[in-house]
């Protein structure tokens, strides 16, 4: 994949995930008309994306916000003319959610992360070692990092199930409500002039503003 875009960066500066979702799906619309430019079709444009986004502890929140990415992300394909397309969607460890004062409990988070990412059907994991934040890594949190998505998969049977939150109430409605809250702060940014536009005018930083004073 040769068209990366990464909505991490709006979750590490606070941001809920609906505007996560959103904003990142704002910046893809923005990344077709720009390409379009450049001669490159609708189809070729989704054949070479990759999306990453943050992951942070709101375990069942993080699980429904990549099954409405993924959802709302087709349809914004379809509106397009692409229908069959595999886009790449991996997951990222937030910066947001962890401890400086008490590193060791950034390794049960990052697994609760990690657990959301592979529930909600994520391509891949990228975790960052418990003490990342405040020193270099050591080898031994870099291992541990490395190792989680290995317990999970061996000794958790991730491996075994394919997508087991399927037709959990909880979560279908949690989507469904997710879905339509970023659907629309999606239409309000494309209405008021686009992605590039509303960031140029601080719009989108004194929404993300808003929220994290809340955090």
């Amino acid at each position: 994949k040769t068209l990366v875009i990464s909505g991490t960066i709006y979750q590490d500066a606070g941001s809920n995930q609906v505007q996560e979702i959103a904003y990142t799906l704002n910046s893809l619309v923005f990344l077709i008309d720009e390409m379009t430019q450049k001669n490159c079709s609708a189809q070729q444009i989704f054949d070479n994306l990759h999306f990453i986004l943050g992951i942070s502890s709101e375990y069942f929140v993080e699980i429904a916000k990549l099954r409405v990415f993924n959802s709302l992300l087709h349809e914004i394909a379809a509106t397009y003319g692409v229908y069959h397309t595999k886009v790449g969607l991996s997951a990222k460890t937030s910066v947001w959610s962890k401890s400086v004062t008490d590193a060791n409990t950034n390794m049960l988070r990052t697994t609760t992360e990690a657990m959301a990412a592979l529930l909600g059907n994520a391509d891949g994991i990228e975790l960052d070692p418990y003490d990342d934040q405040f020193k270099a890594s050591s080898d031994f949190s870099s291992r541990i990092a490395g190792n989680v998505t290995t317990i999970l998969k061996e000794e958790s049977y991730f491996g075994k199930v394919a997508n087991p939150v399927d037709g959990s109430y909880y979560i279908e409605e949690l989507s469904l409500q997710m879905a339509q809250n970023a659907l629309n702060i999606f239409k309000s940014i494309e209405a008021d002039g686009g992605f590039v536009s509303q960031v140029e005018n601080e719009h989108i930083q004194h929404q993300v503003a808003e929220i994290r004073m809340k955090k």
